[in-house]
């Protein structure tokens, strides 16, 4: 819970690789209970979660929950989870600059907004990001290059049913092996199609689409 992640638990846990944090958005917390993860400087691991209750408490603002930055986070992380945090788009832009950060997981609304715009390519990308995860999300709009990702093997998009297709530029990330597709629109799967022709044609066989419950 938010109250326990303070500077005195952190400063006592140094060397912890692996936190859950549960919020509770009934308690109305006042501050950030995110910032004080600087502490944590062998942390590989976070998931954060706001309970389920939240949908009960819609209304309340949850302004007071943002990513600290990047040089307040925890710099071995290598797999963060996000689920219904509804955080800002922009806050991304933080994550983008994790320089260890492998897997990223996208659950339930953990980013709010209709598009996910990465087009600044002056800034860093997810440069060791292997896995991406976005599951329950209403984004409609992605936008984003194979510079943002250029270690990227493992696309994941499921439930996703308002995206509309994947950045064809993906078909520029020589790494990427695996896109999986689950309950999305048809438009997600001729995007993953075109992709996976696109590397074909440069000569990369090894892509492969799998792909259920398309409409």
């Amino acid at each position: 819970m938010p109250s326990s992640c303070n500077d005195e638990v952190f400063l006592r846990i140094p060397n912890l690789k692996k936190l859950g944090i549960l919020i509770d958005v009934a308690s109305y917390p006042t501050a950030n209970c995110l910032d004080n993860l600087v502490h944590l400087t062998q942390l590989e691991k976070l998931k954060v979660v706001v309970s389920e209750s939240y949908l009960i408490f819609r209304r309340v603002d949850l302004s007071w929950l943002h990513i600290p930055h990047c040089d307040n986070f925890p710099p071995n992380l290598k797999k963060l989870t996000l689920c219904t945090t509804n955080l800002q788009w922009e806050d991304m832009n933080i994550l983008r600059k994790l320089p260890n950060l492998e897997v990223l997981k996208l659950k339930d609304d953990a980013f709010d907004g209709l598009t996910w715009i990465l087009s600044d390519e002056e800034e860093d990308g997810f440069l060791k990001l292997k896995l991406l995860l976005l599951e329950n999300m209403s984004l409609m709009q992605w936008e984003a290059t194979s510079y943002h990702f250029p270690s990227l093997e493992h696309l994941v998009i499921t439930f996703c049913y308002s995206l509309e297709q994947i950045p064809f530029d993906f078909a520029e990330i020589q790494t990427l092996q695996l896109i999986e597709l689950q309950d999305c629109l048809h438009s997600v799967l001729v995007s993953a199609e075109q992709i996976q022709a696109e590397q074909q044609s440069l000569g990369n066989d090894d892509l492969i689409i799998h792909a259920n419950y398309i409409f």
